[in-house]
């Protein structure tokens, strides 16, 4: 299985901007059909003369206002990743339009959420995290945790009118779960879902690094359970194969998860954003952040 690509004709000054590049004005440019990026557009560049293809992803101008995205941070993880082969290798970082075109995984494709019930590919997802979460986040300037860019997107909800949007108790709770939080510092992905993890068949690469971060890596973790399904017996193997943490912890992150998911999509539907789903349909975002909202309570 490979990614479902259709051919189309980029914009001239688009065009001119990826040339000089990679090099060459000789490439094919396709969009990827199918693929869950909800955020922002993503296309494939072939270089048939050199048989190099890149991977380049058109950001969306509402990351940076809207969801705290901190172009240099990316930037800065996306190539310490790409170096140590935890995802691909970055090529180039537009610090000012946030475009990002690093290589081209050969015949990889993302998870689909049910492939992290199968226990050797939660393994290997976990394996992959693992590697992630052992980067210092003393080599990220400025790195930020994932309360920090929570408290980015509710002023940003505050300034788009979403009046009362979070509760007094779960805001509190929030707070209480930031300073309790481990202090050992190190690199995080912050929305490691299966979409965000590739498998070319040999192994598993993480992309997507826009709300990369810093912390202790449970948040990563959390995810990864969530998009699962998983009971306790199975954190519990999760946890083992991890290597560190509990389930009182894991349980607090994935109800961060949670409230994140809450903030981020409401803001999605404030901005009147519109991006398919996994299945093609568009992506309901404020159905999305009231089934989030009711999860608050139920966590």
């Amino acid at each position: 299985m490979t990614f479902q690509t259709r051919a189309i004709e980029l914009p001239p000054d688009l065009a001119e901007r990826l040339a000089a590049i990679v090099g060459t004005t000789a490439f094919e440019a396709f969009e990827l059909v199918g693929v869950q990026s909800l955020n922002n557009r993503v296309l494939q560049l072939v270089c048939p003369g050199s048989g190099q293809a890149y991977a380049v992803r058109l950001a969306s101008e509402r990351a940076a206002a809207h969801m705290g995205v901190d172009r240099r941070e990316e930037a800065a993880i996306a190539q310490i990743a790409g170096k140590a082969g935890i995802g691909p290798e970055l090529v180039h970082y537009d610090l000012d339009s946030g475009m990002m075109i690093s290589k081209w995984i050969d015949q990889a494709v993302p998870l689909q959420p049910q492939a992290l019930r199968q226990r050797p590919v939660m393994l290997q997802a976990i394996a992959l995290a693992r590697r992630l979460h052992t980067i210092e986040a003393g080599e990220i300037a400025g790195g930020r945790t994932i309360f920090e860019r929570i408290a980015h997107m509710e002023r940003s909800a505050a300034a788009l009118n979403a009046g009362e949007l979070i509760q007094a108790r779960h805001r509190n709770r929030l707070d209480a779960l930031a300073a309790a939080a481990p202090q050992p510092r190190w690199v995080t992905h912050n929305d490691l879902w299966p979409n965000n993890i590739l498998a070319d068949g040999r192994r598993f690469w993480l992309t997507d690094w826009e709300f990369s971060g810093i912390g202790d890596g449970m948040y990563d973790i959390a995810s990864l359970s969530l998009s699962a399904g998983l009971d306790a017996t199975a954190e519990q193997d999760l946890l083992a194969a991890y290597g560190d943490g509990d389930l009182d912890w894991l349980a607090a992150m994935k109800w961060v998860v949670c409230y994140f998911e809450a903030v981020w999509s409401a803001n999605m539907a404030l901005l009147s954003a519109s991006a398919p789903a996994a299945g093609g349909q568009p992506f309901d975002f404020k159905a999305h952040s009231e089934q989030m909202l009711a999860k608050l309570d139920a966590g």
